[in-house]
């Protein structure tokens, strides 16, 4: 800690750019708008709204110890080591809690003359402790207990009994005292004071004599549970990983061929969503999680007849592997503001809620912390300020061990980190990918017309499959039964039998029953000899091109069709297609028209990252330096329009860069200022002006050149 300081912009300004970046991020909320010096800075965090949220994630303990702080303070000067004293343990353990409370800027000063910022003791009430605050020790009745503590004492339990026992039963808070028995005697003997308001009221001196000094009984400075061992990566998380992915194409397989309907209130019609979860063998709350997670990640989106379909994101995605696939949707269910209601097929009837997604990791620091059998009385002490409904308690942990979290599917300090939000998905995948269960790709047919795989099955033949066969049990084996509803639906749509007899044949480990031909045959000739096909897009090259195309393995999620010598059709966006070939080096040429794609319907869009409390804390140095640089001659600027701005804004953000701008000023003047971009949100730019050396907001509008920093 710092040397003493005489406020807390003092303090903050004393402390190293390591503490101040922990500060900010701990108090994210102080960081936007960015602070445009320490004194703003300091104002910022002793708002009572900063206060509450950095109170609402403090643990029991450390809640005790602000309390107490707080208790302390109206006495004067207090240190750690009476911190310890008023929490009637050692002060090794309180040190670590003050240290904390210290990052987070809810105490300040040394170890020996802390101090409590204003809001923080006006956010904790008048009677911190159940103790009064002002201070009363130079009353006759107070002074003559302080000087004689033991004297004091005879006097009390020579008390009348309704006297003992009111400043007793007041003792620990509320020390306001009712017009009862045994008030007036307390009175009389200097055992009460008057307040503000002329309310009797128990000294905070005589309270404390009476406590034996002690400020917070029984201070849970421990958590209900001991530490658990890390299990690192269980077979059990892997597998249901694996489920969880596999479960969710075979919705999205489903919604791809059907569409799910949606009412005018955005409820699924019942019989409908029914439909679903029968076919697809899943319960009505799992399949009303995959959609909402699908819907999170961008996976669906609504046609032009308001039916819920997988988007272009979601065929993009098919290529991905499967950890990387488990980490989107991971991190989708982390982020979503939807739970899932006791009516399923509602699941997108009701409003958004944006405290969901931070019970649901609260929930799994519970899991983490190994409170499996009682999360919520681990949370109790975890996060006290926080309620976590006891419905949703529940289904987060049922949906955590759906998607292999709940028994260590983050294992370590990753767990740690995914829960608090800052893990990438790219870390997440890897940390899976090592134990999720080997993949085949050979499959077992038999008479009864069954395809039976002894192991999970590679996602692009579990997909191929799904397309002419109906899926009946997962998990250590994979059933598939082909019925003549399958199979007809899947020649409908355009699926060539032969070819797909020749698919099986070469992932077969049996030869192909005769059934399964005579059934593939009878289903081809019983077909309408006219079909209709959904075509969004036309692709139309040579003979031999054609059959690169559709043999290419990485635009096998184009799911490119001929329908002549030439000519390829598929449902993808054509600018899509024309991006996906342009990648593997083919040429082309695009004939604009109009795009029957829907965006994804409730992707709640991210939050702009917040600012980087690195860069915020040394712009707030280099204001408080002053320096001024040598005066550098602006190049020409670039008129640009307010997309060209926007993006030259972001890149210099992500790049940590400089760029000239020429924008207007408050007073209308036209200047061109050399700036670094912190931070982009709401439509304004908030920048570090090298220029004028200070750290200032320009709405966008206001911006009409820039010009590269060399």
């Amino acid at each position: 800690m710092p040397s003493r300081a005489r406020s807390l912009a003092e303090d903050l300004r004393s402390r190293d750019d390591a503490q101040l970046a922990r500060a900010l991020l701990l108090r994210a909320d102080t960081r936007r708008p960015i602070p445009r010096s320490f004194a703003d800075l300091a104002l910022r965090l002793n708002t009572g709204a900063s206060v509450i949220e950095a109170l609402d994630d403090l643990t029991a303990a450390q809640l005790a110890t602000v309390e107490a702080a707080c208790a302390l303070a109206p006495g004067g000067r207090f240190g750690v080591t009476e911190l310890a004293e008023g929490l009637d343990t050692e002060t090794a353990v309180v040190a670590p809690l003050v240290d904390d409370l210290y990052d987070r800027v809810l105490l300040w000063g040394t170890p020996d003359d802390l101090r409590v910022p204003s809001a923080v003791r006006e956010v904790m009430g008048p009677y911190p402790c159940g103790l009064d605050s002002v201070v009363r020790e130079n009353l006759p009745g107070i002074r003559l207990a302080l000087a004689d503590p033991v004297a004091f004492e005879d006097r009390v339990s020579l008390a009348p009994d309704p006297a003992r026992r009111l400043l007793l039963d007041h003792v620990w808070g509320p020390p306001t005292v009712p017009d009862l028995a045994g008030r007036d005697w307390l009175a009389a003997a200097d055992f009460m004071a008057s307040d503000e308001a002329g309310g009797v009221i128990v000294p905070r001196e005589i309270a404390l004599l009476l406590r034996r000094g002690v400020l917070v009984p029984d201070a849970a400075l421990q958590p209900p549970l001991a530490p658990q061992p890390d299990p690192g990566i269980v077979p059990h998380a892997a597998h249901a990983a694996d489920q969880f992915v596999r479960d969710t194409d075979r919705v999205m397989q489903w919604l791809a061929r059907t569409g799910l309907p949606r009412q005018a209130n955005g409820a699924f019609p019942a019989r409908d969503f029914d439909r679903l979860a029968t076919e697809s063998g899943l319960p009505g709350s799992t399949v009303a999680l995959i959609l909402a997670v699908a819907s999170a990640a961008g996976w669906t989106g609504s046609d032009a007849d308001g039916r819920l379909r997988p988007t272009q994101d979601y065929d993009r995605g098919l290529t991905e592997e499967r950890a990387d696939r488990w980490a989107c949707l991971v991190l989708a269910w982390l982020t979503m503001q939807r739970a899932v209601p006791r009516d399923p097929a509602r699941l997108f009837a009701g409003r958004p809620d944006a405290e969901v997604p931070r019970h649901r990791r609260l929930v799994l620091r519970a899991l983490a912390a190994g409170a499996r059998d009682d999360p919520g009385r681990w949370l109790s002490w975890y996060r006290p300020r926080v309620s976590v409904p006891a419905d949703q308690l529940t289904a987060a942990g049922v949906e955590a061990e759906l998607l292999g979290l709940s028994f260590g599917g983050i294992p370590g300090e990753g767990g740690l980190a995914a829960v608090a939000g800052v893990t990438t998905p790219a870390s997440m995948a890897a940390a899976i990918a090592p134990d999720l269960p080997q993949v085949t790709d050979r499959v077992i047919l038999q008479a009864d017309l069954t395809a039976t795989s002894l192991g999970p099955l590679e996602p692009p033949v579990e997909r191929r499959l799904a397309e002419v066969a109906t899926w009946e049990s997962g998990g250590g084996a994979t059933v598939f039964r082909f019925t003549p509803e399958s199979v007809r639906g899947a020649l409908s749509r355009g699926i060539d039998g032969d070819a797909f007899l020749t698919w099986l044949r070469d992932h077969s480990a049996t030869p192909v029953p005769q059934a399964l031909e005579v059934l593939l045959a009878d289903q081809r000739t019983a077909l309408p000899s006219t079909s209709i096909h959904a075509v969004t897009c036309v692709v139309m090259c040579s003979p031999d091109e054609s059959q690169r195309l559709t043999g290419d393995p990485h635009l096998a999620h184009l799911r490119l069709r001929e329908l002549a010598p030439g000519v390829l059709a598929c449902g993808a966006d054509p600018t899509v297609v024309a991006a996906e070939l342009l990648d593997r080096g083919i040429l082309v040429t695009t004939h604009p028209t109009e795009s029957g794609h829907v965006p994804p319907d409730g992707v709640v869009t991210p939050a702009a990252a917040i600012p980087d409390p690195d860069r915020v804390v040394r712009s707030l140095r280099e204001v408080e330096a002053g320096d001024v640089v040598g005066a550098v001659e602006p190049p020409t600027p670039i008129p640009a329009a307010p997309s060209q701005v926007q993006a030259a804004l972001a890149a210099a953000a992500d790049a940590h860069g400089r760029l000239w701008l020429t924008f207007a000023s408050d007073d209308g003047e036209r200047i061109t200022h050399l700036l670094e971009p912190l931070d982009l949100h709401d439509g304004d730019v908030c920048a570090f002006d090298h220029t004028a050396r200070e750290i200032r907001t320009i709405p966008l509008e206001r911006i009409v050149a820039t010009a590269p920093f060399a």
